[in-house]
């Protein structure tokens, strides 16, 4: 296994970010994230099979962006830790059928502390869920720069 310093704020935003014309990658040999805009300067896409400089690089490690049912995990385990029985009520119906996510959302938007709560208990799930991908990616994590 390697050792790497990471910026985990950096890695938490670019996996939270999904654009079809941006890729992010891990540079395994600084810890940093570095981008690959899939445009040019002029607004013309690039093929990133010829032009992304990266994605053939054993150095860099391509990022992929949470998958929905991670999230949606990550929502059920949040809805568990919530102390209002009525606002956990909600956002059980929330999450059921189509449009989970805009829903749980418009719940938490009633409640300011809970939706803050929310936010930080998000981050430290993908903060998790990013520590757990490095170790199976054989790269252990030593400090997490900020």
């Amino acid at each position: 296994m390697r050792k790497l310093k990471v910026n985990i704020d950096s890695l938490i935003d670019a996996m939270e970010i999904t654009h079809e014309d941006i890729v992010h990658y891990l540079d395994t040999e600084t810890g940093e994230v570095v981008d690959f805009l899939g445009v040019d300067e002029n607004g013309n896409r690039l093929d990133p099979e010829q032009d992304d400089p990266y994605l053939y690089d054993d150095r860099y490690i391509r990022l992929e962006s949470i998958e929905s049912y991670e999230s949606y995990k990550f929502m059920e385990k949040f809805i568990s830790t919530v102390k209002d029985s009525h606002l956990q009520e909600l956002l059980e119906v929330a999450i059921t059928g189509r449009g989970v996510f805009r829903r749980f959302k418009d719940v938490l938007f009633g409640y300011p502390e809970e939706r803050q709560r929310w936010f930080a208990f998000k981050r430290e799930m993908i903060r998790q869920w990013i520590i757990d991908w490095l170790k199976d990616e054989d790269i252990i994590v030593v400090s997490e720069n900020k």
